[in-house]
């Protein structure tokens, strides 16, 4: 869940000056993949919800 959402919904990009990679655009950036809606600990956070949520919905139908 956590490399979906951080791949769609997290700017990365390459910084061709200091030759890094950057979450932030900027104008000597080139994008590498998502967009700039989350950073990384919003993705981490929803990621974490998310998880949780799910475990909570499958778990009472394994332990039956």
């Amino acid at each position: 869940i956590d490399s979906i959402l951080g791949a769609t919904l997290q700017f990365s990009g390459y910084d061709r000056e200091h030759n890094v990679t950057v979450q932030k655009p900027g104008p000597s950036i080139e994008r590498i993949s998502g967009v700039n809606i989350l950073s990384n600990n919003q993705v981490n956070l929803l990621s974490s919800l998310l998880t949780s949520m799910i475990a909570v919905w499958i778990l009472p139908n394994i332990m039956v």
